[in-house]
């Protein structure tokens, strides 16, 4: 990794730290099967990020009788510890959105910014 991937990595931390809104990154792991209640538990795990609504999509039908509203949020990768996948939630605005796709921006080999697609 070169000084100018640090600073490309830095830089958007900071962006992203100035620009950005408050959210909630929330992953809910199987924690095992437990006997006594014949259920399978789960442990949430949530990290306090924050990001960018980079696209304020438009609403696409649900198939049914709602809709759903397409957004894109990037964060900034590394300063959490966070490393968002599809099916966690990402929290914002009131509004719990589902992760539906994640691509990264390099600099270097590390990941400099997560581009999520998530879907209210």
């Amino acid at each position: 990794m070169t000084a100018f991937d640090e600073r490309a990595r830095a830089a958007a931390i900071r962006s992203i730290g100035r620009a950005g809104k408050a959210m909630v990154l929330r992953r809910v792991l199987p924690a095992g099967y437990d006997p006594a209640t014949g259920a399978a538990a789960e442990t949430t795990v949530e990290t306090a990020v924050r990001g960018v609504i980079a696209e304020d999509g438009a609403e696409r039908p649900a198939g049914g009788a709602g809709s759903r509203r397409e957004r894109e949020v990037l964060l900034a990768a590394g300063t959490d510890g966070a490393e968002p996948a599809p099916g966690d939630i990402l929290a914002f605005d009131g509004v719990e959105h589902r992760v539906v796709a994640v691509s990264s921006v390099y600099a270097g080999e590390r990941p400099a910014l997560h581009r999520l697609r998530v879907r209210a």
